[in-house]
């Protein structure tokens, strides 16, 4: 007997936050957050274009295995060593 193995969806690859967006295609979650929310201010003061670099360099992406898990998703989880 063979063993089935289910095939597990890829995890959302990094999109910078300077990707152009095409007209139409808006997420309905963008028009719903509040600017002011102290997390949406954290999330623009936070570099992640360099520090998704530094991720990927010291990570490093590899044809076989499981892809890497998507830096915002790192970084964002260990928030409260770094304050």
């Amino acid at each position: 007997m063979s063993k089935q193995y289910k095939k597990r969806a890829s995890p959302p690859e990094y999109v910078s936050p300077k990707q152009f967006t095409i007209e139409g295609f808006g997420s309905p979650f963008s028009q719903h957050l509040d600017s002011k929310n102290r997390w949406i201010v954290l999330a623009n003061l936070i570099p992640w274009d360099e520090l998704c670099g530094v991720y990927y360099k010291h990570v490093g992406v590899s044809s076989t295995g499981r892809p890497p898990l998507n830096p915002r998703l790192v970084i964002g989880s260990d928030y409260k060593t770094f304050v």
